[in-house]
C-alpha cells in the first residue's frame, strides 16, 4: 500500500506516492531527481497540509533521523513533505524557475529588419498583416450621396431594391444605405412611384441627400414622416420610403395597371 503526499521544493511541486516504510535515507535519494536538490543538502519539514507549508506555518515535525520511515514519523495521506535547500550557494527564490538570471539575446530595430529570415519579412513577402493591400471595407471612399440633377419633386422614377433596407426605411432607421454599384442593376422588384422630397433628414447617421418616394401601390414603410417629422404627405397609408439617391432611377414610368393583363379581346375567349 502507498502513500500519497505531496512534496514541495523551490522548484517543484506535485503530489507522490511512497510506501509507508521507506526510510528517510532512501526517500532523499528518490527526492534528489525530483528537485533537482542534492541528497546532502535536503531538510525535510513535514506539515499538515499544503496551506501550512505554504504559509510557513507551524511544521508537525523535522525530520532529519534518516533512519526512521515515513510511518516512524506519523506520515498520514496528503500531508505535505516541504523540501528545503541548505546548501548555502544555492539561488534562493527557485535556480530553475527564476528566469531573470537568464541571459537573453537582444536585437535591435534596425538589425531585425534587416534579417531575411523573420517573422517581418514573411508577412511582407506574403502581404499579410500591415503590409495587406486596403480592401473596399477600409477605403476611405464613401459614396457622397448627392442628388442628381433630374432627380427633383415630381419627377417619376423606380426604386432599386438591391437590398432590402435600402427599399424600406422606416422610423426605426440606423444604417446608412451606401450602394457601392457603379451601374445599379434592376432585378423586376422595383418598386415605382413619385418623388415627393429631396435634401438632408434628421434622421440616418450619415450627411447627404435622402430621397422621399409616395409609392404607387401601399407598400412602404411610412406616410412621409419619420420619428415625428412630416417630410411629404402620402395619398394614403404605406406608400412613403426614403431612399438613397444611389437607389432612384428617374424616367418615364407609369403607373401599373394591375387589372390590364385581365383585359383581353381575343377571340379565343368570350
Amino acid at each position: 500500500m502507498s502513500l500519497k503526499v505531496f512534496i514541495q521544493s523551490p522548484d517543484t511541486f506535485g503530489e507522490r506516492r511512497y510506501d509507508p516504510e521507506i526510510t528517510i535515507q532512501a526517500l532523499k535519494s528518490k527526492l534528489e531527481a525530483v528537485t533537482g536538490i542534492s541528497y546532502r543538502s535536503q531538510r525535510l519539514v513535514l506539515y499538515e497540509d499544503v496551506d501550512s507549508a505554504e504559509a510557513l506555518g507551524k511544521p508537525v515535525v523535522v525530520m532529519d533521523d534518516e533512519d526512521r520511515t515515513l510511518n516512524g514519523y506519523g506520515v498520514q495521506e496528503w500531508q505535505c513533505i516541504k523540501v528545503e535547500n541548505t546548501d548555502p550557494n544555492a539561488r534562493a527564490g527557485g535556480e530553475f524557475t527564476d528566469v531573470s538570471q537568464v541571459e537573453k539575446y537582444e536585437i535591435s530595430q534596425e538589425e531585425y529588419e534587416k534579417r531575411a529570415d523573420t517573422v517581418l519579412k514573411d508577412l511582407e513577402a506574403r502581404k499579410l498583416g500591415r503590409f495587406a493591400p486596403p480592401t473596399s471595407s477600409s477605403s476611405t471612399q464613401t459614396t457622397s450621396h448627392t442628388r442628381k440633377p433630374d432627380q427633383r419633386e415630381g419627377a417619376r422614377c423606380i426604386v432599386l431594391s438591391s437590398t432590402p433596407s435600402d427599399l424600406n426605411v422606416n422610423v426605426d432607421i440606423n444604417a446608412d444605405s451606401t450602394g457601392t454599384d457603379s451601374a445599379p442593376k434592376q432585378d423586376g422588384t422595383e418598386k415605382r412611384g413619385t418623388i415627393r422630397f429631396v435634401g438632408e433628414t434628421n434622421f440616418g447617421d450619415a450627411k447627404g441627400d435622402w430621397i422621399g418616394i409616395e409609392l404607387d401601390e401601399p407598400v412602404g414603410k411610412n406616410d412621409g414622416s419619420v420619428n415625428g417629422q412630416r417630410y411629404f404627405t402620402t395619398s394614403g397609408p404605406m406608400r412613403g420610403v426614403f431612399v438613397r439617391p444611389e437607389r432612384v432611377v428617374v424616367g418615364d414610368y407609369p403607373e401599373v395597371d394591375e387589372f390590364a393583363d385581365m383585359m383581353d379581346d381575343s377571340e379565343d375567349e368570350i
